[in-house]
């Protein structure tokens, strides 16, 4: 039996972004938005297949207040995996992870094949950028003592900075406040990189997955 998270959407099994967001405590609206910001990224796994559906809206009483049209994406088994990657791994997130892995794997068991290549790295990607967020957010605070304001960023202080943005997509308030300094100090660190020195991990996972076109 297909389990209720799967929807099969055109021959393929599927999950759907609002899906996702009531298994890991986030808005639909805001998982949308992400896939909108990476959809590059979505499409290299696939077409980004939706379907535009009516759905009710509710005023702050709980009264309905008619429908309106709204997207619904329906995700495959890699472009699934890739959005949780870019959620932080809270207790429902990683529960919902093994419930997602454990579905997509339940549709596979009647019919055991070997990874594809790109199965393969995908999930070689994976495990290392779990990793790398997990290593993150379990490490203190980058600079223990407040900073002298106005003070100029060390060498270290600026690649700091700079990891933080390129391989752990944090944002400029985060950023400022692992780094105990202001958000004007940090987008100046960042707007004055001329060119990246190393590779962000999600540039690596396009380059092994599709090459040179990625």
């Amino acid at each position: 039996m297909v389990p209720q998270i799967i929807q099969i959407v055109e021959g393929v099994p599927t999950v759907s972004h609002r899906v996702v967001a009531e298994n890991i405590g986030v808005q639909a609206k805001n998982v949308a938005e992400l896939i909108q910001t990476h959809k590059a990224y979505f499409e290299r796994f696939g077409n980004l297949t939706f379907q535009t559906e009516g759905l009710e809206r509710q005023n702050a009483k709980g009264q309905n207040r008619g429908t309106v049209d709204q997207k619904t994406y329906y995700l495959n088994e890699m472009q699934a995996t890739f959005l949780i990657t870019l959620s932080k791994n809270t207790g429902k997130v990683v529960a919902f992870k093994a419930a997602l892995v454990r579905a997509f794997d339940e549709l596979r068991s009647s019919k055991p094949q070997s990874p594809s290549k790109y199965e393969s790295i995908l999930h070689d990607h994976i495990i290392e950028l779990n990793t790398r967020i997990e290593k993150l957010e379990s490490r203190p605070m980058l600079l223990p003592n407040p900073r002298v304001s106005g003070a100029p960023f060390s060498d270290e202080e600026k690649e700091n900075i700079r990891s933080l943005r390129r391989d752990y997509n944090c944002s400029t308030v985060e950023i400022a406040r692992r780094m105990g300094c202001s958000e004007r100090s940090v987008r100046r660190v960042l707007k004055s990189e001329s060119a990246p020195k190393h590779q962000g991990i999600f540039e690596r996972m396009a380059q092994s997955l599709f090459g040179d076109a990625a």
